[in-house]
């Protein structure tokens, strides 16, 4: 988990938007913590967060290539 959201805040372009989910994020997080109901939403509101965008980014490179799949990505990176 910690490696995925290393590599995701690498590659994140810091807009006003992706601001703005990172803070929700992180309140999420709080959340999750203070409970224990919440930990296991705000882990999987985690990685659903950290895989929309990762996602996002790699859609917009042109050293992708077509047909390769998010997998395929983070073994390359690996």
């Amino acid at each position: 988990m910690e490696m995925i959201k290393r590599l995701f805040f690498k590659h994140l372009v810091f807009s006003q938007s992706n601001i703005k989910k990172v803070i929700l994020l992180i309140l999420i997080n709080g959340l999750g913590i203070l409970t224990m109901i919440g930990l296991p939403v705000a882990l999987i509101i985690d990685v659903l967060f950290v895989f929309y965008n990762l996602q996002r980014v790699y859609q917009h490179r042109a050293t992708i290539k077509k047909g390769w799949n998010f997998i395929t990505l983070l073994n390359r990176l690996a």
